[in-house]
């Protein structure tokens, strides 16, 4: 009698776990080159962590995590709304990096809301300084 309650405690256990929804976790990469550009301004939404790396390229790694949602909404969001999308517009002598989805609304579904947490790494080439306190503009160092 006793193993068959310590059986229904760890089935009930195991129930319970797997019952609650488990967090979606994908990431995404993209490259932009910057030629000669002598200006890099980010405009980017979500936590941002800037990364300096050897390349005369700027790389961005988005790492979306999404609670109480299914797969196929997390591929939704990526593939057809371009949720977290990154572009580039390149000027004369600098190029914006900038989210295509400025303001994220919260997620629903028929089951209610879905958090999700956006971290983006911006790895830099290491030319490049920050040019104000807001590291979201920056410039190619001159001793390089």
């Amino acid at each position: 009698m006793k193993k068959i309650k310590t059986f229904l405690t760890v089935i009930s256990s195991f129930a319970f776990i797997m019952s609650t929804s488990a967090q979606l976790e994908k990431t995404i990469h993209q490259t932009f080159e910057i030629g000669d550009a002598t200006t890099v301004i980010l405009n980017l939404t979500g936590e941002i962590e800037i990364q300096p790396w050897a390349s005369n390229s700027v790389m961005t790694k988005t790492v979306v995590q999404l609670f109480d949602a299914s797969p196929a909404i997390l591929n939704h969001l990526v593939e057809k709304e371009k949720r977290y999308a990154i572009e580039a517009e390149v000027a004369e002598t600098s190029i914006s990096i900038n989210s295509t989805v400025k303001e994220r609304k919260p997620i629903n579904t028929h089951q209610g809301a879905c958090p999700e947490r956006v971290i983006i790494q911006v790895f830099l080439p290491d030319s490049f300084v920050a040019a104000d306190s807001t590291n979201t503009t920056f410039v190619r160092n001159p001793k390089n």
